[in-house]
């Protein structure tokens, strides 16, 4: 076709035989822009959209305006003007449809490559100076590490790829193009399976980057680009197509909780969908516990009191109503506090004047007594086997059987959101064992990293373990630390005065803190600590800087977990150490104007803080906390894009990102591929994770198959 587009405008200037390609545009161009144009599009090969215009205009203009070998001055100067408003037009476009850029370039790759040489020769034979040939030797490096660095470049297609640091399991993320697919040990040779491809209205293969198709076989991406590219490499491949559809990459949750998740779908769902007021969720338990042998436990979760229309505050006494047989644990959506029962107390040893543990509390009514509350350490240590301090709890744990049960639904769930890679933020010996299993048995369909809570750190040091040991689909991510308390729960610790909201805990002393975080960091581990107060935040901050100081390891970042409460000081400080902000996804959206009556307009400006971090150049990563927020990853996006609740307030405006870019790449894991001394044969392939997401009413399922 490019040859063609030659032919057209360089024909009128033929003279004597010679070819005007040459001759027109050596003599219409400055000699500086001429070795620009010869020596960048001939060394690219690709000649972007402007630089090819520019030369064509130049051929135009020369052709059209006179046929003499040289022109007078006004006819020059003409023929100039043309190549420049060429050049600014192409120019403009490109920069304002990326995409448009992209598919023109092929024009480059299937024409003017097979003329550069003859190009780069004819040119230099006349006018090229030698300041232009190093300008274009310059400019045509400049295009080709651009175009490829982006993964716009439609012949190696998307080649974008390094694992987001510390969240995505799956190391072997390799280049995807055009080559053949490789083993799971990145080896070259491997038999190439007939792959299915992909195409649809848009394919985004990361933010900003986009092609016409994919190529997936045996659950990898083995090519991207154009779809007749890919049907000339895989003739065999059938065709899916999804008119209508955009597809992106798959959805990367940092910040979950599967073991807890694959728990809670044995028991009640208390959430305020499934029991919208204080009085459907006792009538709700009272239904479990007649179902339930006297003596065996009632559990529930996900119980916003926020929601409730009662106004109160779910207690001891509303459960001995409906259950006073069984031992009856509800938990708040939060996760941080949780309501027993009285004979749940009693099976934890709580009387009226037991104190409470380092790091909780216990809620209390008028009188002083105990109403079933209990906060922190001293929910932890009833409920949570992966943070107690003892490793045991009083709450039975379910047995390995039934939580892969729990596992699959969970997982079904979320794959239906759009996830495919998660980082589960806090596991003890249990869940570790249960992911173990659940891979065996092929239930464990999510790539997924986790955190070790660090009351079991122990274990790590004893076996040597290192952050990123493990494989594609299971991953040790780093160790888990608590410091303060919940959003949602309003335990965590803030520096000013909270107000009568909030009910500020630290979770770890401060001295126990700094020791587990210099232990960890000792050994080379990450450790991602939880603190959502700004005075928390601080000193999470203080034991890095530290470590950092005591034991400097530059290449070794570590993570806060929600990092709700920021300011100037704190980005700062995060910026300088490389620590990472998992802020959480969702919580303006579920929370709404509530999140204004507890914290008030000046604090949730700075809560959530997606745009200050990206601003401050801080590592920021999106997470929902599931079953704390919402666990769907649009959703989500939503939420940091419109900064509004569900219920239509806005909360903290200045915190907005826009969605196609920010908030996606956020959300979606970024591949990068070691680099290959051979570009055209690849020594890996990404994962295949493309949810189809749809962006026009009109959908077609199922997808229309075609040869």
């Amino acid at each position: 076709m490019a040859i063609g587009l030659t032919a057209l405008f360089a024909v009128p200037g033929l003279k004597n035989g010679d070819l005007a390609l040459f001759t027109l545009a050596s003599r219409a161009m400055p000699g500086w822009l001429l070795g620009i144009v010869g020596v960048a599009g001939a060394l690219s090969a690709i000649v972007p959209m402007s630089v090819y215009m520019l030369t064509i205009g130049s051929m135009w203009g020369k052709s059209v305006l006179t046929r003499t070998e040289t022109p007078d001055a006004t006819k020059k100067r003409r023929s100039q003007l043309v190549t420049l408003i060429a050049g600014v037009i192409a120019l403009a476009g490109s920069l304002l449809v990326p995409e448009a850029l992209v598919r023109l370039s092929v024009l480059s790759y299937e024409g003017m490559a097979q003329l550069a040489p003859l190009v780069i020769l004819g040119l230099w034979w006349r006018d090229m100076t030698a300041l232009g040939a190093v300008a274009g030797l310059f400019s045509g490096t400049v295009v080709v590490v651009a175009l490829v660095g982006t993964g716009n470049d439609p012949v190696f297609g998307d080649q974008r790829g390094d694992c987001r640091a510390g969240d995505q399991p799956g190391r072997q993320c390799g280049r995807v193009a055009g080559g053949p697919a490789a083993g799971a040990d990145g080896s070259e040779g491997v038999n190439e399976l007939t792959p299915t491809l992909v195409t649809a209205s848009t394919v985004m293969t990361e933010p900003g980057a986009y092609v016409q198709a994919l190529a997936i076989a045996d659950g990898r991406v083995v090519g991207t680009g154009q779809l007749d590219m890919l049907r000339s490499r895989y003739p065999a491949a059938q065709v899916l197509d999804f008119p209508g559809a955009v597809v992106v990459p798959g959805f990367h949750d940092a910040h979950i909780h599967l073991g807890m998740a694959a728990d809670d779908m044995l028991h009640l769902d208390l959430s305020p969908d499934a029991t919208p007021s204080l009085s459907a969720l006792v009538a709700t338990i009272g239904t479990e516990a007649a179902k339930t042998p006297p003596g065996d436990w009632v559990r529930g979760s996900r119980y916003d009191d926020a929601k409730m229309p009662e106004g109160r505050v779910l207690d001891r006494w509303d459960l001995d109503e409906v259950a006073p047989d069984h031992p009856v644990l509800v938990v708040q959506v939060a996760g941080h506090w949780g309501v027993l029962n009285s004979v749940g107390l009693a099976l934890a040893g709580i009387v009226d004047d037991s104190e409470p543990p380092a790091g909780g509390d216990f809620g209390r009514d008028g009188t002083g007594r105990v109403n079933g509350i209990l906060y922190e350490r001293a929910l932890f240590d009833v409920a949570y086997a992966a943070s107690s301090r003892t490793g045991t709890t009083v709450v039975p744990a379910s047995t390995q059987a039934d939580k892969l049960l729990g596992l699959r639904r969970a997982l079904d769930r979320w794959h239906a959101a759009g996830l495919t890679s998660i980082c589960d933020a806090l596991c003890g010996p249990d869940e570790v064992a249960l992911f173990g299993a659940a891979r065996e048995s092929g239930l464990l369909t999510m790539r997924t990293g986790f955190m070790l809570g660090a009351e079991h750190y122990d274990l790590v040091h004893r076996l040597g373990l290192r952050t990123g040991f493990g494989d594609e689909r299971l991953r040790f991510v780093g160790i888990k630390a608590f410091l303060d308390g919940a959003i949602g729960g309003r335990t965590c610790l803030l520096l000013d005065d909270p107000g009568e909201h909030i009910h500020g805990i630290q979770a770890t002393s401060t001295k126990d803190l700094t020791e587990i975080v210099r232990t960890v960091h000792g050994d080379g581990n990450r450790i991602g600590v939880h603190a959502n107060g700004d005075k928390a935040i601080r000193i999470v901050l203080d034991a890095y800087e530290q470590a950092q100081a005591a034991d400097p390891k530059p290449g070794l970042r570590h993570r806060i977990e929600h990092c709700s409460v920021v300011d100037a000081d704190i980005l700062a400080r995060m910026r300088a150490l490389g620590a990472m902000a998992l802020p959480f996804g969702s919580y303006v959206h579920y929370h709404g104007g509530k999140l204004l009556e507890w914290y008030g307009p000046e604090r949730v400006s700075s809560m959530f803080a997606h745009r200050s971090f990206l601003d401050a150049g801080v590592t920021v990563a999106g997470s929902s906390d599931y079953p704390c927020g919402p666990y769907e990853p649009l959703l989500g996006i939503q939420s940091m894009v419109t900064r509004r609740g569900y219920d239509g307030v806005e909360i903290g405006p200045s915190q907005r990102i826009s969605a196609a870019t920010e908030a996606l790449a956020m959300c979606t894991p970024r591949t990068r591929p070691p680099r290959s001394a051979t570009p055209i044969r690849l020594a890996a392939s990404l994962l295949a994770r493309w949810p189809i997401s749809w962006s026009s009413p009109r959908i077609h399922w199922p997808p229309r198959r075609t040869r």
